[in-house]
This record gives C-alpha cells, structure tokens and sequence, in this order.
C-alpha cells in the first residue's frame, strides 16, 4: 500500500538524520495521508446506496456528496496499543504496537490472541501507553435522493453511514453538504446473514452549493431586453421582474408585493453575505448586533392555496428547500440505534443555506411556534439528546443558516407582535380597498378560466418573456454581486429608524412599535433590492423601497402610520372596517 510505502519512507529519513533518538519500529509512526480529491469516473463516486460495490470487490476509495440528517454522540476508540511479552529474559520482550488502520473495528485493534514470535507466550497490553481518539458515526443522505419542497413524489431513501474520526468531526454540522473520500467497510450483524455497510472517511470537506460560472453571459436575451429598457429609473426593473415572476402559478399584477418580497429573499439566501457598514454608528444601530443575514417572510392572507404554491414555486430557484410538515421534527430529535446515540436534524437544520418552509403557523401547534419563535430570537437550534432522568441528557446547539418562510391564512390564533417580530418583513396580501380585491378575484378567475380553455394570452405573453430559467440564470448572477451600502442610503435608513421610533413611542402607551433589528432589516432589504436591480452599491433609491416594504409591515401589525397618525382600513371575509 502506498501508505506503508509513505511510513517507511518516513520512518528512514527520521533515523538518518536522527530526529526521534527512541524510534526503533516503523509501527511507532502514526501517519495519517488525507486524499483531497478523486476522479469523477463512474467507478469511483457514490451517488446512491446502489452504487456501493459488491464485498467481494476490490477495495478502493470512493467519494460522496451528502448532507447529513443524523450524527452520533462522540465517542472514544483505540488509535494504538502497546504489547509486552510477560517472559522475562525474552528476546521478544521489547513492545509490540498496534495502530487501528481504516476499516478496522476496536477488536481488531485491542485483541488478547498475540502471541510472541520468540517464545510464543501471549503477550499483554500495556494500558498506561494506550492512545485514544475521538470518532462519530453521521449519516449521510446523497444530493438527488434529499427531498425538498419542489420534489414531485415523496419517496424514501437510505442514508449512508459514514464514520469520522480525530480532527474530521470538527467542523461537521447537521444538515451540512459535505463531500467524503472513504472505502467501503462490511461488517457481520452478529450470527445473522446480514451485512452493515458503512464508509471510513479519510478526508471530508464542505461541498459548493450549485457552484455557476459569473458572467454577463448568465443573463439570456430577454431580460438583457428587459434591463436596458427599465434604465430609466431604478426601481422598474425590480418591479418587472416582480409582475412577471410566478405566471404559471398566478396571473401577473396579483400578489405583488409578496413576489417581489420573495424575490428579495431569495437574492438574499443565494448570495449569503454580510452587509457591509460604511458609516460608525452606535452599537443599537449596528448590524452586527443582529446575528441574522436573511430575509425571513411572514405572509398574511385569504388564499392559502394560492400562497402555498407562491412559496413553493419560490423555493425551487434556492439553492436548496425543505418543506416542513406538522409530522416532522422542527429542530430535531434523538433517537438510539444499537450503542450508538443519533442526533436527527430538523427542518430548520436539513435546509442550511436553503429555505425552510414553515407552511401555515395556524396548522401547528402551540408548541412549535413557541419553538420557532425562541430560533429566530437567537438565531440558534437546539436538539436535546438523552433523557433528563438518566443524567445524559446533551444539548447539541448548532447556527441557523437558512430562510424561514412561513404564512398565516384566516384568523391568526396565539399570534402576537412579538412573534412576527422576529421575521424581517411581514407581507400582508390582504388590499385596503375592495376595488384591489375584486381585481385580484377578477383576474384569478379570468386566469383559471382561460388556461382551461387555452386562451390566456396575459401568461402566454409573460411566460415567454421571462421563463423559469431567466428567472434562475438572474438569480445566480445577481447572487454573485458584490453589493455595497452607500453612506446617503445608510444615513436615510438610520434617520427613519430614530424618527419612526420617536414618533410610535408618543402614540403607543406601551412602547415603540419597531423592534431593535428594524435598522438591520432594512439594510438588508435595500442591499438585496440594489442586488436583485443588478446594481454593485446600494442607492438611496434601494433605501427608500426598504423603507416602504417595512413601514407596510409596520402598518400591518400595528394600523398606524409612523407620520400621518392614521389607522388603515382592513377587509374582512365579507366587508371593510376600521381597525
């Protein structure tokens, strides 16, 4: 093998020049050699359990891709061991080392039938010179088998054990795509016929996410189109971009504010960078007071079919989606399998660097929302492990590192400000005119009717203007912009925050209406919009669609306008009322 080649190699050079004084056996190096890569031949990658080679194959190195759903509790193994003959005056009686080699269980390592080659009396195990490491089993689901939000079918599919070892398990997180450089190790389920298969990892490292080529050539000929004739004003070609976006889903004009909103959102996930600060401000107003860098929804509304196929369409264009259902753990769980104790990952954790669905809050129960709400305030999931009584109980906290969106539709039960708070932006599709309802019931009905009959000529022309993957190829451009806030559009932000909290906190008797990490939301809402108006700094104009977004969100919650001190009209399910 060429890594006894590599040991003795070593283990010459370390003679010669007499750097180790005590080294006498090549079995006293304990050499490690990580593979940084493969190639992507047919024989050498995993792509689903059916590609693992047959036990009686040669063995080789093969590498996945994955994201992990589960991981195990750490625990110890044997890296070496030391053995002495018990005869004195043996010839044999200088150590003999065991190192655990990949694939090899601890029995292997620590075994009681060596015997000494001089005497052949059985040697013993010196326990003082024994050296241990730490190891996790995770479980690991390949890339097309994950399901997401936009899967047609829900189907199963079977994890692939991988065992990590010493410095391995560092920087693994639940829900993290890795991609792993192991060989295939079979194992025996006691007297039974069966075969546990798993994968020794010799090296692990975090995989790209949907890793595209940047470049003018990413945008196709209709949106080129579409940009060079919105140039004359900075907000029309987001706006476009929002009146066109979802037309096999709803009529373009209807739902647009959620639509651009989602656009927004998703600008935001796929580039996954902070905002950067150009002027010093004080610490309350500072962005990294506030762990969050997404765009977080809550959207308000009637039509929750409508609603739940906008958030679905949406998801497809994220790197990755998860849609979580009232049977699925939101944070996660633990379960044991043998003697080993898994970590299961949630929603929250299966889609890091996605979005995450939350569906309606009202399907739900007390309990979860509770939960999501503790999640968005740090910023942290927690998955308990064990069982309080037994005294094992291990709380395993990882980041949050996914968009939530999440909706309500009809009465919003146990809702209260403080929840929605913790989104960034809070979209209400319900209209204060009736004339804006009828017009959206209008054309719902018009669009269902004329793609029954194949005479809708509106989502036609829309549909061939700007298709799913203009939609795709923009987003993965728009993500690669390197955005910067403009001091004008950070000052304008700064100067409505202080303002707006100066003025809700003289209506409102029990506090300011806006939350501390309003001046962050808002900052994040005007870089995604100079991003998504393929734009490298943030302009006062960004700013000020920032501003707007937010103060609906505000007016939503609260019915008061920060200036005008005026209450909005809300339609209910049959009329209009003053709130």
């Amino acid at each position: 093998m060429a890594w006894g080649l590599f040991q003795e190699v070593v283990y010459t050079v370390l003679v010669v020049l007499h750097w180790l004084p005590g080294l006498s056996v090549t079995s006293q190096l304990l050499l490690v050699l990580r593979l940084s890569d493969l190639p992507q031949l047919p024989g050498y990658v995993i792509r689903s359990t059916c590609d693992i080679p047959p036990v009686n194959s040669e063995a080789r190195f093969l590498s996945l891709t994955g994201r992990v759903v589960s991981i195990t509790i750490p625990s110890k193994y044997t890296q070496s061991a030391s053995f002495r003959c018990p005869q004195e005056g043996c010839d044999g009686s200088d150590a003999f080392i065991r190192l655990h080699v990949a694939g090899a269980s601890e029995a292997s390592t620590i075994r009681s039938d060596l015997n000494c080659v001089v005497c052949g009396h059985k040697l013993e195990e010196d326990v003082r010179y024994r050296s241990l490491g730490d190891k996790v089993i995770v479980s690991m689901s390949v890339t097309p088998s994950l399901r997401t939000a936009s899967s047609p079918v829900p189907s199963r599919h079977q994890t692939i054990p991988v065992v990590l070892r010493d410095e391995l398990i560092r920087d693994v997180l639940l829900g993290g795509l890795y991609t792993v450089i192991g060989i295939p190790v079979y194992q025996l389920c006691g007297s039974s016929a069966n075969i546990n298969i798993s994968v020794e990892a010799n090296n692990i490292k975090p995989a790209s996410v949907n890793a595209v080529t940047t470049g003018p050539c990413l945008l196709s000929s209709s949106v080129r189109e579409i940009y060079d004739a919105c140039g004359y004003s900075p907000w029309v070609f987001a706006a476009t971009l929002a009146y066109g976006f979802a037309a096999q889903v709803c009529p373009p004009g209807t739902y647009h504010k959620m639509k651009l909103a989602m656009l927004l959102s998703l600008v935001c996930s796929r580039a996954g960078d902070v905002v950067p600060l150009n002027l010093d401000l004080n610490a309350s107003l500072s962005v990294n007071s506030c762990p969050t860098q997404f765009i977080d929804l809550f959207v308000i509304g009637e039509d929750d079919v409508v609603i739940s196929r906008l958030l679905r369409y949406g998801s497809r264009l994220a790197h990755h989606s998860v849609l979580h259902s009232h049977q699925a753990e939101l944070t996660g769980c633990a379960h044991r399998e043998d003697s080993n104790q898994f970590i299961d990952a949630g929603s929250l954790l299966l889609a890091r660097t996605g979005v995450c669905i939350i569906g309606d809050v009202n399907l739900h129960k007390k309990d979860t929302r509770e939960t999501l709400q503790k999640v968005l305030e740090s910023r942290l999931v927690t998955t308990v492990s064990g069982r309080r009584e037994a005294g094992n109980m291990i709380n395993y906290t990882t980041p949050l590192n996914c968009t939530i969106w999440s909706s309500c539709t009809g009465y919003c039960k146990d809702i209260n400000k403080t929840f929605t708070d913790q989104f960034t932006l809070l979209v209400d599709n319900g209209s204060p005119s009736l004339e804006s309802c009828e017009f959206t019931d209008r054309q719902m009905v018009a669009d269902i009717i004329g793609g029954h009959i194949g005479k809708c000529q509106l989502q036609d022309s829309v549909e061939a203007l700007l298709s799913y993957t203009d939609f795709e190829q923009l987003l993965a451009a728009a993500s690669h912009i390197d955005v910067s806030l403009s001091a004008a559009a950070q000052q304008l932000i700064q100067s409505f925050y202080l303002a707006s909290r100066r003025a809700r906190s003289s209506i409102s008797s029990a506090g300011s209406d806006i939350s501390t990490t309003a001046f962050t939301s808002m900052c994040l809402l005007a870089v995604a919009h100079a991003r998504l108006s393929l734009r490298a700094e943030a302009l006062m104009e960004d700013a000020v669609v920032a501003i707007l977004l937010y103060e609906e969100a505000l007016t939503s919650k609260s019915g008061i306008y920060a200036f005008m001190h005026i209450r909005t009209c809300r339609r209910t399910c049959a009329h209009t009322h003053a709130v």
